[in-house]
């Protein structure tokens, strides 16, 4: 799975886009089965922003200053998995304050009460994967404030 820092991405993902990548890490890895390519992960991000699920990009001199914020996470994913025609359906996606055993589990990181970071668990809160090429200090010095939990199921 590229990561969010890869030089192809644009700015707003390379340093807000930790949410969003740990989402199609998910799809990818347990779903699609290969790994999505920049020019497919570039085209989801920019569906989200017209779909409404993700905040648009703001820029401040040339500057990122905010942006891919995803408003509605469960359509959100939802999107990822129509995009590629996979034949399954979002049941839940919620925010918890223990990961749940039956789904994919998103660690909503904090380190120094000031920095955030998303990175995909396991039901235990072990990380399994940082979208932050070479690994995030939030990942290694942070803590689990909460859980993004996804649960997908095969369409009837």
């Amino acid at each position: 799975m590229l990561k969010q820092t890869d030089r192809h991405f644009s700015p707003i993902i390379q340093d807000f886009g930790c949410f969003l990548m740990c989402i199609l890490y998910i799809i990818e890895v347990y779903f699609l089965k290969r790994e999505m390519t920049q020019i497919e992960i570039q085209d989801i991000y920019t569906q989200g922003i017209s779909s409404g699920f993700i905040d648009p990009e703001e820029w401040y001199d040339d500057r990122t200053v905010d942006g891919c914020y995803i408003r509605k996470r469960l359509e959100m994913a939802q999107l990822v998995l129509d995009y590629f025609k996979l034949p399954f359906i979002v049941t839940k996606f919620s925010e918890e304050s223990e990961a749940q055993p039956d789904c994919f589990n998103i660690l909503y990181l904090v380190r120094n009460e000031t920095i955030h970071h998303f990175v995909v668990g396991t039901d235990m809160g072990h990380i399994e994967w940082d979208p932050w090429g070479g690994g995030s200090r939030c990942a290694k010095e942070g803590s689990v404030e909460s859980y993004r939990c996804l649960c997908i199921k095969e369409a009837a």
